[in-house]
């Protein structure tokens, strides 16, 4: 690199000037340094789930050049040559680490890079989002107790054995697109039995059987079915006292879209009923439980009331015949007494 001029009359910058007159000799010279330009190295990390570019990613150094971590996007740009070996997150953004671009080399998560010769380097850490199937079809389930006289569904019920169950279906298309020949089922678990003729589909009676499979046909974005139906809970002998779960599962399917949903009925079985245990509600248990073996017993104890009177009347008019029989074996011996003495 220019340095100065020397032997010169005078010098601006790089210009020198100079006069040779008289049979003279000058020499002038102009004078050179060394020069080796210092060289800048950049690192860019990045960061992409699906190919989008996205920041935040906290990446780890591992070893080599100080400084080189960082959170993406961003650029590490030093003098000297970069070398570092950096560790990308396990998940970012909803995505897992799928693998490195840019690099020297790799191992799992990590990549190790050098930058130098003035040059630039950009290394990405790429994610994939797990692919969820999407559905248009949903189901949901209900239940309810008729016998307890259960006017709100609900997911969960109480019963006793030998209570009448109904189940609630709400079958959907909520995608986009039509789904074809969609079909439900129930299948019935133990301690349950299908009161045919029950199933309504949409306010309309008829005579499938749901523990079969019923094709509900197309249904269109938006469509929805409502289903009903009801079962017998077996009775006393079919459980021990206390309370088990009787879990009863619903399926919806439409090619291959397959959802299900549950509903749960609590059946008791005790000796004596609790307050707690007895459900209200007019025409229900508390009928069969309570109003029908207390008019029973008013009936017996009217009968049996009818029944002493009739004895008791009949013992009187007993009573009245043994005094009259007496007071006429009286009066005879009294009458032979006297035809003695006369």
């Amino acid at each position: 690199e220019f340095s100065y001029w020397s032997g010169c009359d005078s010098t601006s910058q790089r210009d020198c000037t100079v006069t040779v007159s008289g049979g003279s000799s000058r020499t002038i010279t102009a004078h050179y340094t060394d020069y080796s330009p210092t060289l800048t190295n950049t690192l860019n990390v990045q960061s992409r789930v699906d190919g989008n570019l996205k920041s935040g990613a906290v990446i780890a150094r591992i070893s080599g050049t100080s400084n080189t971590d960082g959170t993406t996007h961003y650029t590490r740009t030093l003098q000297d040559t970069i070398s570092t070996t950096l560790r990308a997150p396990s998940y970012h953004e909803g995505g897992e680490f799928s693998y490195w671009s840019g690099c020297d080399s790799t191992s799992q998560r990590d990549c190790t890079v050098t930058v130098s010769g003035g040059s630039s380097r950009t290394i990405t850490a790429h994610y994939t989002k797990t692919v969820v199937p999407v559905t248009g079809l949903t189901i949901n389930k209900y239940v309810r107790n008729v016998s307890r006289g259960d006017q709100v569904w609900s997911t969960t019920t109480n019963a006793i054995p030998s209570d009448l169950i109904s189940f609630g279906l709400t079958v959907s298309n909520q995608g986009s697109d039509t789904l074809y020949q969609v079909e439900v089922k129930d299948s019935l678990p133990a301690h349950l039995s299908f009161m045919s003729g029950s199933v309504i589909i949409d306010k309309v009676p008829t005579n499938y059987d749901i523990r079969q499979g019923i094709n509900l046909g197309n249904l269109v974005p938006g469509q929805t079915k409502n289903i009903t139906f009801r079962a017998t809970i077996a009775g006393s002998s079919s459980f021990s006292y206390g309370t088990v779960s009787v879990v009863n599962t619903a399926y919806a399917e439409s090619g291959s879209q397959s959802v299900s949903d549950s509903a749960t009925t609590w059946v008791t079985r005790s000796d004596i009923l609790g307050a707690a245990d007895v459900p209200t509600g007019f025409g229900g248990t508390i009928t069969r439980y309570l109003i029908l073996p207390l008019l029973i017993s008013l009936l017996v104890l009217v009968a049996f009331r009818h029944q002493w009177v009739l004895i008791g009347r009949w013992l009187e008019k007993r009573r009245r015949e043994a005094r009259a029989y007496r007071s006429e074996k009286a009066l005879y011996r009294s009458a032979n007494q006297a035809k003695q003495l006369s």
